[in-house]
């Protein structure tokens, strides 16, 4: 959440949180669970479909099971003052998070 004009829900602005801020946020959790690739499979489904698929060329087994350990997003967009009431909210509900991460591979 460290870019905060591209953080505009509802016509709230967002917090700006560092890196440090994330880490030593007082509400921490633990999720469990197991994250299969999107890439599964991209070399089978290029041969099937006869085109190019962006990204890597897996073909199977591209899946982990991971502890993430860290803050919630609603956490900190309760943090950041919305309310209960805006998380219920079914047109708030419809909005999505993009998350890209600094270890691209193409």
């Amino acid at each position: 959440m460290t870019n905060s004009k591209d953080a505009n829900l509802s016509g709230k602005k967002l917090k700006t949180y560092s890196l440090f801020d994330i880490r030593n946020f007082p509400k921490q959790h633990s999720v469990s669970t197991t994250i299969s690739c999107a890439g599964n499979r991209r070399t089978h489904s290029k041969a099937l479909f006869g085109s190019a698929v962006k990204g890597l060329n897996w073909t199977v087994g591209a899946i982990s099971c991971n502890t993430y350990k860290g803050v919630l997003i609603r956490d900190l967009l309760l943090d950041s003052g919305f309310t209960e009431e805006d998380l219920a909210n079914p047109e708030f509900q419809k909005k999505h998070l993009v998350s890209t991460g600094l270890d691209c591979d193409f």
